[in-house]
């Protein structure tokens, strides 16, 4: 990430326009900062290691995680999961909005609770389909390790991976060491704590073992009936309750924003995608142009087209023509009249 953020900060730099507006913007302060810490400020900032050094690590370092907390996810942005139900109904009223999110969440939970009540009654299945997925490609994984037996009061065992080609046809082993306890399992890929579930080498390690099975070390969460118990809560709407309407006696019409971003045109829409800051970030700069000729590379500080009532002779910057900003000023920064030559 440090070398990808220099190799863009030495682009931007080269650029002829390049103002304080975009440079890296800082992270703030929320509460965390110590007395002593002192947090770099836009030009300052060169590295992305700079950027986020003072951020806690368990934030957004997945190797830094406590107790596995997220079960593998590292983000938590869920309104941008939202996105594709408010771009039919942001232009709706207020009311209209937060009655489309009860009905529409109503209908997540009944078309979730069909699906988890099939699997209750399935005895092939255990775990949530997701997980079951997961589970099939690592039981078939798993086989292709080889286990050593290397404990004698634990169940200690080393487990060498399947061998992984490289360029020329040089092959690389690795060994990971893996702990069979009751209550849990320990690997050196921490996979099992990260994410709760039991990686390749701790089934391996189970096939070796005999008697265990791998489930015993998969979260409850997990489990079919976990699922079950989450999408059977029931849900209820209010209108039973009345249309809290405060005067009843005002007929009141409501019409929709007319957005032009939500008019269809012809052909299928491109992208259903709510642009935000984001989005601009990850775009790039914008493209200025000189607000005199209109041209890129420079700025009307350093324009050398000739004006003659709002039109231009030249196409960009000139050496030989003289610059109307200094000949009207007689020094450079003043924005120059477009009425005629000074």
């Amino acid at each position: 990430m440090d070398e990808l953020t220099k190799k863009q900060t030495t682009e931007l730099s080269k650029r002829l326009v390049n103002t304080e507006e975009d440079d890296q913007v800082s992270l703030e302060d929320v509460g965390l900062d110590g007395p002593n810490v002192r947090r770099k400020r836009r030009r300052a900032i060169k590295t992305f290691s700079e950027w986020i050094e003072h951020e806690p690590k368990e934030k957004w370092a997945l190797l830094f995680d406590e107790g596995g907390a997220r079960y593998g996810l590292m983000t938590t942005n869920l309104a941008e999961v939202y996105n594709w139900v408010l771009r039919g109904v942001r232009s709706l009223p207020l009311v209209g909005i937060v009655e489309f999110f009860l009905y529409r969440t109503c209908e997540y939970f009944r078309d979730r609770y069909a699906v988890a009540q099939k699997d209750m009654v399935d005895n092939r299945k255990v775990y949530g389909y997701k997980v079951t997925e997961h589970m099939e490609e690592a039981f078939k994984k798993a086989r292709l390790h080889r286990v050593t037996p290397v404990g004698s009061m634990e169940r200690r065992y080393e487990v060498m991976c399947r061998d992984k080609g490289r360029m020329g046809g040089r092959r690389e082993k690795h060994v990971q060491e893996c702990v069979l306890r009751p209550d849990a399992c320990i690997c050196s890929c921490h996979k099992p704590k990260l994410l709760h579930l039991p990686c390749t080498h701790v089934i391996a390690a189970c096939f070796e073992a005999g008697g265990l099975q791998a489930r015993m070390y998969v979260s409850n969460y997990f489990m079919k009936e976990t699922i079950w118990m989450t999408w059977r809560h029931e849900i209820y709407g209010f209108r039973i309750l009345g249309d809290f309407i405060t005067d009843p006696e005002h007929n009141a019409t409501y019409i929709p924003d007319p957005d032009p971003e939500m008019f269809q045109g012809v052909g299928r829409r491109k992208k259903k995608h709510i642009r935000n800051n984001m989005d601009r970030s990850e775009a790039g700069r914008d493209v200025r142009l000189c607000s005199k000729c209109h041209e890129t590379g420079h700025t009307y500080k350093d324009c050398t087209a000739l004006s003659y009532g709002g039109r231009t002779d030249g196409a960009g910057p000139s050496e030989a023509a003289p610059n109307p900003a200094t000949q009207a000023t007689g020094r450079r920064g003043r924005r120059p009249n477009n009425d005629g030559l000074m």
